[in-house]
């Protein structure tokens, strides 16, 4: 047996021995409450209720731990039992083992029925890497059914999570969280540390009112904190709210005192594999030489996006995670991924710093978290995702994502507001990325229709991307065929125009990979029946096609209706559309009977504006929206007040605010890969807060898995490899399923998926966590707020039998 394993086995074994009584249900600090008062009417919004829990770690000094989660969850209503039927947990066995030791049914007669554990688990490969050519061995999901749970039956789970060895050396973090989409009778976290290896700083935050206590105490040479959450109410989650664990009460804690100490191992564990060849520095020295027939050098802005270029374009997204050390952090030799010409987010924004050294920048790698927002008050390594900076003079950085192919960006607009570190050998503190205005983000769309007498019309579109909605578009737009892009233009067509026929159209650059030029498309289109004729009066379609295109139209009026929140309201990225609708009439039309009114909203964050005028036998109309913040902030920020306390001071990074979406590849189609968020993930079935997930390009954390289906969208393209921090979150983590392979073409600029939260493995906790990141409430119905969709302004005009001005004098208002 490695010796290297043994702190770890040693360390389960006493805390088996030591600690083994007080887990039984019979030696709770107090006793479960009666389940027979758990009922639908004391709790009639609830699909299933957390009546306890209680979650004990003791961690070494090396970083190796031992948890042992017990839970009792009630199910109230048919929901809640299909989303407990089964129990997932993902781990990454190179980290950490997840077994489930104990599993029954209390029916509400008191009798218990044992659920044959090792008749009803399965553990296999996690596949959900792999449909982003990451292949990983060592990620393994383990999923318990539970036959003959029924409506009224209390669930008894106890899971154990061995950590042989964490993701930072000598380090130990977790987080816990104490709110859910469920009641929270009672949950308690209890952990065990030694008294040389202490806690060095922890947070408690978006306290709720009252319903958690801390202590503390001191037995032999160990420290023991503990937290109890009682009486918690329900949450109920919002639309376009952030991600439900970074909202909701939740504890942090760490053994890492600044985030200094992780930019210092970030950088130990990247340095030894950045050393150029050769052959590197003959590549770089090519790429920035002037051009043929020109003696003047580049410019320093022309040098860094031609180095980019080729990593970005010429190094293929692929890998397998096999590193030795720390795997999921650690990027293979530069050599290697030059040489190969493919590797992971870690591997390309590693060779894209060696190659930028190479031409005389200062270049380091980056762990950046594409997801939400980091909690800045605890340092830990919850980071999903790899990218490079390159400081300047002046001590500001300049990032970049080599990961995406697609992007005509450096650092393309769905890695915005985002936390992240760069690896320093000196250190560095935790930065916040910063964010695009809406005006580098636009479609500016024009569409110009004439119509004929006999009701007909012809008519064109140009389209013009920028920003997010080019990085979308250009992304989906190389993985199509030319007869999918077709057939999903004229389907937007007829939904616009019915019985409207697309007569030509030119997508440019047609390289869809030249990243040099802007994406710009041009549509042609004709229409038998533009308008027909009823008692001398008709009504005029105005299709705003620039709304069905744009990613801005995507979020508006989702959530924005809301008069009041808890929660803030997320946007993925700032971005807007500039549309104009001209309709060219014929003669025969007359008098305008009714125009839409005027529509003009101002928010915080978001701006719309759509107007139409006639002048003689033109009209036109007139449509603008930006969104012009990530997020709102939240409607009541007493109730969600951040109550830190922490026993080191923490370097305060820029103040946490609702993080957007997760991106990638292809941003609305895509998420960031990842370098992998640690510490033992550990999430539960109970619906509390989701905690952010482990990544496929990064070790996942032992996570809880929700089976099925998965509030977190997954976007067409490559699958989000988010992982986020580990540790055991009641609610229950479950990965999202890699996306299913369709015959038909996925249209571009869907919305970012939301991030996965942190999954803990050994604890997939009561269902009730799992119902938090599933929840997916539908959005309110529309109010003055919120402008509704912008297709829908018919127009009222007169079709008199004869006409009653001349088409040069201008129509009656």
């Amino acid at each position: 047996m490695s010796q290297r394993h043994l702190p770890a086995l040693a360390l389960s074994l006493l805390f088996v021995l030591s600690a083994l009584q007080p887990f039984s249900p019979s030696a709770f600090s107090s006793p479960l409450p009666p389940l027979d008062t758990v009922t639908t009417e004391r709790y009639p919004d609830a699909d299933s209720v957390l009546v306890d829990e209680i979650i004990r770690t003791r961690y070494a000094a090396d970083g190796s731990a031992f948890t042992r989660a017990e839970t009792f969850v009630k199910i109230l209503t048919e929901k809640g039992l299909r989303e407990n039927r089964t129990h997932s947990m993902a781990y990454n066995i190179f980290y950490e083992n997840t077994v489930v030791t104990l599993a029954r049914i209390i029916h509400p007669d008191g009798t218990a029925t044992p659920i044959d554990i090792a008749a009803n688990t399965k553990e296999m490969t996690n596949r959900r890497s792999m449909a982003a050519n990451i292949y990983d061995p060592n990620n393994k999901i383990l999923t318990l059914a539970l036959p003959g749970l029924k409506v009224g039956d209390t669930l008894h789970i106890v899971k154990e999570t061995t950590t042989k060895r964490p993701r930072m050396k000598d380090t130990f973090c977790d987080w816990q969280s104490f709110e859910s989409t469920s009641p929270i009778i009672r949950s308690t976290y209890e952990v065990r540390g030694p008294k040389d290896k202490p806690l060095a700083a922890t947070a408690i935050l978006d306290k709720n009112d009252d319903t958690l206590t801390a202590a503390t105490r001191i037995e032999g040479d160990e420290i023991i904190h503990t937290w109890t959450a009682r009486n918690v109410p329900q949450a109920f989650p919002e639309p376009s709210m952030p991600a439900f664990y970074i909202c909701t009460q939740r504890l942090l804690v760490s053994t890492v005192a600044t985030w200094e100490e992780v930019s210092k191992w970030y950088s130990s564990i990247c340095e030894p594999h950045l050393a150029s060849t050769p052959e590197i520095d003959a590549k770089v020295a090519e790429l920035i030489a002037p051009p043929a027939g020109s003696t003047a050098p580049l410019t320093d802005d022309e040098k860094i996006r031609r180095v980019f270029r080729f990593v970005s374009q010429e190094i293929r997204y692929m890998g397998i995670t096999l590193e030795k050390d720390s795997p999921g952090f650690e990027p293979h030799d530069v050599s290697l991924t030059f040489n190969n010409r493919y590797g992971v987010c870690r591997d390309k924004a590693a060779l894209l710093v060696t190659m930028l050294r190479a031409a005389g920048f200062d270049a380091a790698p980056v762990l950046i978290n594409a997801g939400p927002l980091v909690d800045p008050e605890v340092p830990k390594i919850y980071f999903n995702h790899a990218v490079t900076a390159v400081r300047l003079a002046d001590g500001t950085d300049i990032l970049m994502d080599s990961t995406d192919e697609n992007t005509a960006d450096l650092f393309p607009s769905y890695l915005a507001n985002k936390s992240y570190l760069v690896a320093r050998a000196e250190g560095d503190t935790l930065r916040v990325s910063p964010v695009a205005p809406a005006e580098e983000n636009m479609l500016r769309a024009a569409t110009r229709i004439t119509i004929a007498d006999d009701g007909s019309a012809t008519g064109d579109i140009t389209l013009d991307f920028s920003g997010i909605n080019d990085n979308a578009y250009r992304g989906s737009f190389a993985r199509a065929k030319p007869e999918d892009i077709r057939r999903w233009l004229e389907t937007l067509l007829k939904n616009q125009i019915p019985g409207a026929t697309l007569t030509a159209h030119e997508i440019t650059p047609r390289n869809a990979m030249d990243t040099t030029r802007p994406l710009h498309a041009a549509i042609s289109f004709s229409a038998p029946d533009y308008f027909t004729v009823a008692r001398e009066k008709t009504i005029l379609n105005t299709p705003w096609f620039g709304a069905d295109f744009s990613i801005a139209s995507r979020f508006l009026g989702n959530g924005t209706a809301l008069a009041k929140r808890r929660f803030p309201l997320e946007i993925p990225y700032t971005c807007g559309l500039d549309e104009t609708l001209t309709l060219n009439l014929p003669p025969r039309i007359g008098d305008t009977l009714a125009l839409p009114d005027e529509t003009r909203v101002e928010l915080p964050a978001v701006t719309y504006e759509k107007t139409f005028t006639r002048n003689k036998n033109v009209i036109t109309g007139k449509l603008a929206m930006r969104l012009r913040a990530p997020a709102w902030p939240r409607a009541n920020p007493t109730r969600n007040s951040r109550t830190p306390s922490r026993t080191s001071s923490i370097p305060t990074a820029s103040p946490p605010c609702s993080p957007p979406n997760p991106k990638r590849n292809s941003p609305p189609t895509s998420a960031p890969s990842t370098t992998n968020s640690p510490s033992r993930s550990t999430t539960r079935t109970t619906g509390r807060a989701a905690a952010p997930s482990a990544s496929k390009c990064s070790p996942t954390r032992a996570k809880k898995i929700t089976p099925k289906s998965s509030s977190t969208t997954t976007p067409s393209g490559k699958p989000s490899r988010s992982t986020t921090p580990p540790s055991r979150s009641r609610t229950a983590a479950r990965a999202p399923s890699p996306p299913r392979k369709s015959t038909s073409w996925t249209p571009p600029g869907l919305p970012a998926p939301r991030a996965t939260p942190p999954q803990k493995p050994w604890s997939s906790r009561s269902p009730a966590s799992r119902k938090a990141r599933q929840s997916t409430p539908k959005s309110p119905p529309p109010t003055k707020t919120n402008p509704g969709s912008p297709s829908r302004s018919p127009i009222l005009v007169s079709i008199p039998s004869t006409p009653t001005h001349s088409p040069s004098t201008p129509p009656p208002a």
